[in-house]
């Protein structure tokens, strides 16, 4: 009777384990399914992208190649390393006045994505990748806590951010720059 059990366990404990594995692989299978269509879909959408959630479940070389499929798009920058820079279009509605986002990531790194909200009336025309920064353009009726700011789109302001490759992105700076702009006029 004892080898009898002894045989059913060593029969049914590898099975149970095949099972669990299987299970855990075809819903990590199914999650990373979910986030390639999910990021597809921004890309179509000129949405944000979700950088992050790809890099918890697939590989970085995947995200890697997604972002330069990505790239293709004017809202969205990647060069090729590590940095991803991502226009957002009209991110938020005041009334009849809105502003751009811009959204920063650094593939690889861990730390996840920043996000500026910009003065309201902030459109940005153009953002560039330099070898140590990223250039951002921008235009419009900027709007900062009552002062307003004209940058006519014809004669953009240009702002550069220091972001050297494999840092994580610059924090609040392009926010900071337009609001001593926005003292010094």
């Amino acid at each position: 009777m004892a080898s009898f059990r002894l045989r059913t366990i060593a029969i049914f404990v590898p099975l149970c384990v095949a099972a669990i594995c299987a299970f855990w692989s075809a819903q990590l299978r199914n999650r990373q399914m979910t986030i390639r269509n999910v990021f597809d879909r921004a890309v179509e959408a000129d949405t944000l992208l979700p950088v992050a959630e790809a890099e918890e479940l697939l590989p970085e070389w995947e995200v890697r190649k997604m972002l330069e499929r990505a790239a293709g798009g004017g809202s969205i920058i990647f060069d090729g390393e590590s940095r991803v820079a991502q226009i957002q279009p009209e991110m938020f509605r005041y009334g009849d006045r809105s502003l751009d986002g811009l959204t920063l990531h650094t593939v690889g790194d861990g730390k996840g994505s920043m996000t500026f909200q910009l003065p309201i009336g902030t459109r940005i025309k153009s953002i560039a990748f330099l070898e140590d920064a990223l250039e951002v353009t921008v235009f419009g009726e900027l709007d900062f806590h009552g002062d307003v700011l004209s940058i006519p789109e014809q004669a953009p302001e240009v702002y550069q951010l220091t972001w050297l490759k494999g840092d994580p992105p610059p924090y609040n700076t392009l926010d900071k720059a337009i609001e001593t702009r926005m003292r010094k006029k």
